[in-house]
């Protein structure tokens, strides 16, 4: 069992067997060409650079577990661990290994937000809209996903929180417009794009290795749509006149629009009002969820820079 973690260790630490999990892994060569490994290990708590001087073959990839002993200094500020050996572990021949002492998990159960997720789905969605939505809330990645790598409900469960979040926000929106401007948005297309829009993400990133190869050279906006066809295909068969459905048709461009622009990732800019309010809601509840990591445990008037956000948020004297 793991006992010692990244936010624990400072300078002067001697670590032997140490166990953690490979997120980057590269040979690079010195000013006199010898070889050195460079790595990224991480747990639960963080992650810590690490470098392997004299050696030029790679203990392991992305993902994988490694026992190490080493010493921990300091670099440009930050702590660092000098490598001395490495051990790699395969997960099945090490019982002792819990992963979730090395994947950052939402502080809430994912089970219990994706039963609240499936609920406003029954509640607000018409029948059609929510088969295809419990069909694919249904791949067993959901639970462990997280909304990002970096930024935004990066941990596991973050999708599911960020996803739920997105929906009750759309619907508390749904139900204000509703009273101004009756019969602009439809309840059920903005649940349902708050419910798809990063579904990719499933196939797209893992936990502990990162990208998946998909993730790297298709995307979870593409895969995203593949999935919502699949999901279709599945329920109603190969057939035409559901896959070209104005409904399908209209979820598949709220998850091909959601970043907003194509200078963003968008392959398509929003035209229905249901996708510009899912870009609006996703750019409010990803900048929340790093507002609030920034703000917690600050003790300063100011946070820690947050390049997503421009820099550092004033939070007051005293903190």
């Amino acid at each position: 069992m793991k006992t010692r973690f990244v936010e624990m260790l400072s300078p002067g630490e001697v670590l032997s067997r140490e166990v953690f999990v490979i997120k980057e892994a590269n040979v690079g060569t010195t000013s006199k060409g010898d070889p050195f490994v460079s790595m990224t290990l991480a747990d639960r708590t963080g992650e810590i650079d690490c470098k392997k001087w004299d050696c030029g073959e790679l203990p392991g990839k992305p993902g994988d577990f490694l026992s190490i002993d080493g010493t921990v200094g300091s670099y440009k500020g930050e702590s660092q661990i000098t490598v001395k050996r490495t051990t790699p572990l395969v997960l099945d021949k090490n019982p002792d290994i819990d992963v979730k002492d090395f994947v950052a998990s939402s502080r809430r159960s994912a089970l219990d937000m994706r039963d609240e997720v499936e609920q406003l789905i029954d509640r607000h969605c018409d029948e059609g809209t929510a088969r295809i939505l419990h069909r694919v809330l249904e791949h067993p990645k959901l639970l462990d996903t997280p909304a990002a790598l970096k930024n935004h409900h990066a941990y596991a469960g973050g999708l599911l929180e960020h996803m739920l979040s997105m929906a009750q926000i759309g619907l508390m929106l749904c139900d204000h417009y509703e009273a101004q401007y009756p019969g602009v948005l439809s309840k059920s297309l903005v649940i349902a794009g708050c419910v798809l829009h990063d579904i990719g993400k499933c196939v797209e990133q893992d936990p502990l290795a990162g990208y998946t190869d998909q993730g790297k050279l298709v995307g979870h906006i593409a895969l995203g749509v593949q999935m919502l066809i699949w999901a279709a295909v599945d329920l109603y068969g190969d057939d035409q006149s559901v896959l070209m459905d104005e409904r399908l048709i209209r979820l598949k461009h709220m998850i091909l629009s959601h970043h907003g622009t194509q200078e963003w990732g968008s392959p398509v800019e929003p035209r229905t009002p249901e996708a510009h309010i899912l870009h609006q809601i996703d750019m409010l509840d990803s900048r929340m969820n790093m507002i609030a990591g920034a703000v917690e445990g600050c003790e300063d008037a100011w946070t820690e820079k947050v390049w997503a956000l421009g820099g550092e948020l004033y939070v007051g004297a005293g903190g």
